[in-house]
């Protein structure tokens, strides 16, 4: 029931507010952040959702990559005090915190790759089959273009231009 609750407070939530959340929020750590419940009505969070948190206050700890962009956040609400959390705790849920971003974008560039190499196998294919039919239509041009000049009815001679125009055109 309580993660029911967690995802229904921060379903909304865009990587925008969650950077704003941290910017606004004291600093506890190396990379993470205390919302007062003051803090928290202001986003949108309502401190009384969990009533075994009793002072209201909330630990983020925001996902973010390398260059610094954010990619999500973790947010500890439980019946716990945050200021009781040992320095040494933090530090292992912000390497946590660390690890899941990497891991996200990982990810996220995975796919990229997956489908940049889908795209490039498209390509191949498609000059294949380009490749293909441009060996026939060459040879089609060709003779058409020697019959066109061999020939001296004017009727004949269209509908080899025609041929030959059509080839080019493919």
């Amino acid at each position: 029931e309580s993660l029911r609750n967690l995802r229904g407070q921060t379903q909304g939530w865009t990587l925008d507010q969650i950077k704003s959340l941290c910017a606004n929020a004291r600093r506890m750590g190396k990379n993470s952040y205390l919302m007062l419940p003051h803090e928290a009505i202001l986003f949108g969070l309502r401190a009384d959702s969990n009533a075994q948190w009793k002072n209201g206050e909330e630990l983020l700890i925001p996902l973010c990559s390398d260059g610094g962009a954010y990619l999500g956040c973790i947010r500890l609400a439980g019946p716990r005090d945050a200021r009781t959390i040992h320095a040494l705790e933090l530090s292992h849920i912000e390497m946590l915190a660390t690890d899941i971003a990497l891991a996200v974008e990982l990810q996220s560039l995975h796919t990229q790759l997956v489908r940049s190499e889908k795209l490039a196998a498209l390509g191949q294919l498609l000059a294949g089959v380009a490749h293909e039919l441009n060996n026939p239509l060459t040879a089609i041009m060709g003779y058409g273009e020697l019959i066109h000049d061999a020939i001296a009815v004017p009727q004949a001679r269209d509908q080899l231009a025609k041929l030959v125009s059509e080839a080019r055109r493919m």
